[in-house]
């Protein structure tokens, strides 16, 4: 469905992606965790980008302090990588100012599992956008966080 049809989710994006990250959230089945990321990284090329960011910054400007909310980041940045890597730089563009301070922050956090996917989601903007245009949000990192973001972007060439 989420790719045959994901024309009848148009209309309810943030509340799909809601119940997606509720479900991965609230089981302790580890299967459906990846199935759950799998379906994040489907819906995220299938539904509009807007709806994408608009929910994409609300998940990731709530308090990254909690167990739910780390797993909910962290999928969240997943669908992210996702997005940068499978969209077209243009469309992408106008998009980065609002997700690029959301990725910045969440390499903030204090769970190790939101930091890495958090460096992930900023090497695909490298890499899809270029450095220049990441410059302006990536100064914003200690020296040592931008070292690793540029080892790991020097890796994926």
């Amino acid at each position: 469905m989420c790719t045959s049809q994901a024309s009848r989710l148009f209309d309810s994006t943030e509340i799909a992606i809601c119940k997606v990250l509720d479900a991965a959230v609230n089981s302790t089945d580890g299967a459906m965790n990846v199935t759950a990321d799998d379906c994040l990284k489907t819906l995220a090329t299938h539904l509009p980008l807007a709806k994408i960011v608009n929910i994409s910054k609300l998940i990731l400007k709530e308090d990254i302090q909690e167990a739910v909310q780390e797993a909910k980041a962290s999928l969240v940045l997943k669908m992210m990588t996702r997005v940068f890597e499978n969209l077209e730089a243009d469309e992408l563009s106008p998009v980065n100012d609002d997700l690029a301070p959301c990725a910045i922050q969440a390499y903030g956090s204090p769970s190790s599992s939101v930091r890495k996917t958090a460096v992930y989601c900023l090497v695909a903007m490298v890499n899809k956008l270029g450095m220049k245009t990441m410059e302006p949000h990536l100064q914003h990192l200690s020296s040592g966080k931008l070292n690793l973001v540029q080892v790991y972007v020097n890796r994926a060439m």
